[in-house]
């Protein structure tokens, strides 16, 4: 008996020691990866439930989507959808959340928490936020934070989107003296996109970012945010991301604030449209990227309109217009990422406007740590009023304004520290100052900025869905990743204008040709998908996916679309290019992600993406193909990125990327002019970047590298047979990336320099288009 008893006592005391055992691992286990992703005063607990249930099957997609195409990932409803009963709001049936199902929106209740329920709940379950017209108080960061998660595999194909009425923009707005807004030297953004490969709490706990790369296919559109009264730590937007990154149409009311915005989208993103009213500072770049930013408007900051401290890739703004009460306007803080003082994060303007109140500089460029030249800075086509002088560059003398009230910088260069100045194969150690009296200038965005037709609304009233039974009637598309789609694209081209793509996954099998004025736009790149089944192709011999009609008059855009090829297992040998463009200078290419999915068969043997014919318009981030296995699988002979061919219509690209792959080079330019390329990325170590044959009049500005000190890698840019080419801020991401420039002249500069203006030939000449009619 007191053995049993004795056995009883010995059993009990090891189910309680496990019993606590247990409770300490399941206390331990709770305080790591999963739950601690997940701070209680920001994360509802049912949407931390629900990313804990899917985490590693619905919203982990490698190599972008391809579990997408299960019709049960794209029927996922979230779960205060399913509880109010709310899977009919034609909203969600598009792909969005309306987010007046969640917040107030009466510029009276803080709506933080339901705000961030929405952006977390759209983001788990693969939706972007449609924000209604109204106020919208907050009374902190509304952050948008991608993470690695606990088994440490990206979620790259799905971040947080928000898209407003362009007629009718929501507001954001910062609850008046806001607490953790209070201090400019801790500032902190109202919203803010940011990657993580930690699993420590995102909330203001410790966090580690791990660079652009980690932020991709996100965007806004269409938002105003005002920073309130007495909140001088505030910043309207800070994004740190690149691949399928925006943000369009955006105005930051920074009156009383730190900035507008800080750490821009880098190259293979944008930024359009964007316009900042007070702050300290308009653009605040003191450590991330910085690509292209076209249609910028910057109003009475105290202190700068652009501030570039430490930097990474250089800012290329085209089409701005600078008021200022005093100058100078831009501060380029010379830093460095390696002791020896190499710069980066260097500046282009093109086309723009500054207007000074009181005589002051227009440009300072003399803020330097070790007693080095400034940051390499270039200027093209900026109409100057008020300036005295217009600029001062370390180490040379001011330039004087022009006579008269107007001073046209038609072109100027700055060479930094490391940097050099080559002029039809001549090196200079002077500044390229090239300044004259100019009449007062016309609007200068409106060359570059987007048009309200170039940022279409699936609320418009012209606007089809692609599946509306009533317009689309048997031609209906399914978008479930099964279902052959071709014939109801080809429908809706036929018969509307403006067609839209709501989220889902279309398979097309044929050819699709836009008309001369055809809006073909989707909700965004990562939620509106195309599979090109390449290996069931069924046109008689090749043809591109989507392509345009040759017409120089067309007025045609695709936007907001995600395509990639499914060969079956076989050889790409049909559906190439995956667009093929031919319509002219007053057409549009916006956010148009083409995806191989890493070569999982052999590339086509031929272009990508074709621009040809009367091809040209304006692409806002172009991301070509990329084949991560560079060094070891061989592209095909004929095989580019990207291939412009034989145009004269004007083509503008805002941001550029098209990156690895083992060719000889990714990209090509030949028979071709009036081609600009404002912000550029070049990361291949196995290829040149581009090759341009029998063209001139090409512009090309803003060019970051983050490369190998090879001096086997071939140059990044060859020149051949070519006249009229300007290459300016031309650097590497820490200073010291090799970026070589070759042509067929013997002219060789070597990786070692950093350019700050090529030129071979004339200046570059801006078309006519300029004063043109647009759509």
């Amino acid at each position: 008996m007191r053995a049993h008893r004795f056995t009883g006592h010995c059993r009990r005391l090891v189910a309680v020691w496990f019993a606590l055992v247990t409770a300490l691992l399941a206390d331990a286990f709770a305080a790591s990866a999963p739950k601690r992703q997940f701070p209680a005063a920001v994360f509802s607990e049912r949407v931390a439930a629900q990313y804990r249930k899917y985490n590693d099957t619905a919203f982990i997609r490698e190599h972008f989507l391809p579990r997408y195409t299960k019709a049960q990932r794209v029927t996922a409803i979230p779960p205060s959808i399913a509880a109010r009963n709310l899977t009919d709001d034609p909203l969600f049936r598009l792909g969005y959340l309306n987010l007046k199902n969640y917040a107030k929106g009466d510029g009276v209740t803080d709506d933080t928490q339901a705000i961030l329920d929405a952006l977390y709940e759209a983001y788990f379950f693969q939706l972007a936020v449609w924000i209604p017209a109204g106020t919208y108080l907050v009374s902190d960061s509304l952050e948008c934070v991608v993470d690695r998660g606990p088994t440490g595999r990206f979620r790259e194909g799905n971040g947080f989107f928000l898209a407003g009425d362009p007629d009718h923009r929501p507001v954001f707005r910062l609850a008046d003296h806001a607490k953790g807004f209070q201090d400019p030297q801790k500032p902190r953004p109202i919203i803010e996109f940011v990657g993580s490969k930690s699993n420590e709490s995102y909330g203001h706990g410790p966090r580690r970012e791990a660079g652009a790369w980690l932020m991709r296919n996100a965007g806004i559109s269409s938002v105003v945010i005002d920073c309130g009264r007495d909140n001088p730590g505030a910043i309207g937007f800070r994004c740190h991301g690149s691949q399928a990154v925006y943000a369009e149409n955006l105005l930051v009311r920074a009156h009383g604030a730190f900035a507008g915005f800080k750490d821009l989208i880098g190259n293979a993103g944008f930024m359009a449209n964007i316009e900042v009213q007070g702050g300290r500072f308009g653009l605040y770049l003191e450590n991330g990227q910085a690509g292209s930013i076209a249609g910028c408007v910057l109003l009475s900051q105290t202190e700068a309109a652009i501030y570039q401290g430490m930097g990474g890739w250089p800012l290329t703004v085209t089409g701005f217009r600078i008021e200022q009460e005093r100058g100078p306007v831009v501060r380029q803080v010379e830093s460095s990422w390696k002791k020896d003082g190499n710069s980066s994060g260097h500046l282009s303007l093109v086309d723009g406007t500054i207007i000074l109140g009181h005589p002051s500089p227009a440009f300072a460029n003399l803020e330097n740590a070790n007693e080095v030249r400034g940051k390499d800075l270039y200027l093209r086509n900026v109409t100057v009023k008020g300036a005295t002088p217009l600029i001062h560059s370390y180490g040379q003398p001011p330039v004087p304004p022009a006579a008269g009230d107007w001073s046209h910088v038609r072109e100027y260069a700055h060479a930094g520290r490391r940097s050099l100045i080559s002029i039809d194969g001549r090196a200079r150690a002077t500044d390229h100052v090239d300044v004259a009296p100019g009449p007062a200038p016309v609007d200068p965005c409106r060359r570059y900025a987007l048009t309200r037709r170039e940022l279409p609304s699936p609320l418009d009233a012209d606007a089809v869905s692609l599946k509306d039974p009533v317009a689309m009637g048997e031609f209906a598309a399914r978008g479930d990743g099964v279902t052959d789609d071709t014939a109801a694209f080809r429908h809706a081209i036929a018969r509307y204008q403006k067609i839209f793509v709501p989220k889902g996954v279309y398979v097309v099998t044929g050819n699709i040709e836009l008309k001369k004025d055809t809006v073909l736009f989707g909700v965004t790149a990562a939620l509106s998908v195309i599979v090109a089944r390449v290996g069931a192709w069924r046109e008689a011999g090749n043809s591109a996916v989507f392509s345009t009609v040759d017409d120089a008059a067309a007025t045609c855009m695709i936007s907001q679309l995600l395509v990639y090829p499914d060969t079956g297992g076989k050889d790409w040998t049909r559906g190439w290019p995956l667009l093929d463009w031919r319509a002219g200078r007053a057409s549009t290419v916006k956010n148009f992600y083409p995806d191989t999915l890493d070569w999982v068969s052999k590339p086509p043997d031929g272009p990508l993406i074709r621009i040809s014919g009367h091809g040209g318009g304006r692409w806002y981030a172009f991301d070509g193909g990329s084949n991560v296995r560079e060094k070891t699988q061989r592209t095909r002979p004929h095989y580019l990125h990207l291939l412009v061919d034989g145009t004269r219509e004007p083509l503008i690209f805002f941001s550029h990327c098209a990156i690895h792959g083992n060719m000889d080079y990714c990209s090509l330019i030949r028979r071709s002019r009036n081609v600009e390329i404002y912000g550029l990325m070049d990361e291949n170590t196995e290829a040149g970047y581009l090759k341009i044959s029998d063209s001139r009049n090409i512009l090309i500005t803003g060019i970051g590298t983050n490369l190998d000190e090879r001096a086997d890698r071939k140059p990044s840019f060859l020149l051949e047979h070519c006249d009229d080419i300007t290459l300016s801020v031309l650097n590497g991401r820490n200073g010291l990336s090799w970026t070589r420039i070759q042509d067929d002249r013997g002219v060789a500069i070597p990786g070692e320099n950093i350019v700050a203006y090529y030129r071979r030939g004339r200046p570059f000449v801006t078309e006519d288009h300029v004063n043109s009619p647009r759509p």
